[in-house]
């Protein structure tokens, strides 16, 4: 019988960017891997930035961050509590938008999708 009450340490994984192209065998033949890997950081912050990037030319315009926000905003609120704000931060600094402004619209859309299940 399996056990399915059983705690689950909690799983930190990490990412790192590496220019296209680059190969991380690379890395490890020019002694910077450990320099490298001192680089990486929460693959979460990774997976927000490639939805906020995936926005492309439409984060000119107010509608299209708000957009990227909308979009990045599952990965905010699945976010462990003591990386969000870090989070909120680099989304700002992707979509020039204030990090007051992406909790505003992260909650407000939180409320309506709650309202509509509720």
């Amino acid at each position: 019988m399996i056990d399915t009450h059983r705690s689950v340490p909690q799983l930190r994984v990490d990412a790192l960017g590496l220019p296209p192209g680059t190969d991380p065998a690379q890395l490890h033949r020019r002694s910077t891997l450990a320099a490298a890997l001192g680089s990486a950081a929460p693959a979460i912050f990774a997976v927000a930035r490639t939805l906020i990037e995936d926005q492309g030319e439409s984060l000119r315009w107010a509608e299209g961050r708000i957009a990227a926000v909308r979009a990045a905003a599952p990965i905010v609120v699945a976010c462990p509590s003591h990386l969000r704000d870090t989070l909120i931060e680099q989304i700002a600094a992707l979509t020039t938008m204030s990090p007051s402004a992406i909790r505003q619209t992260i909650a407000v859309d939180l409320m309506a999708d709650q309202g509509a299940i509720a």
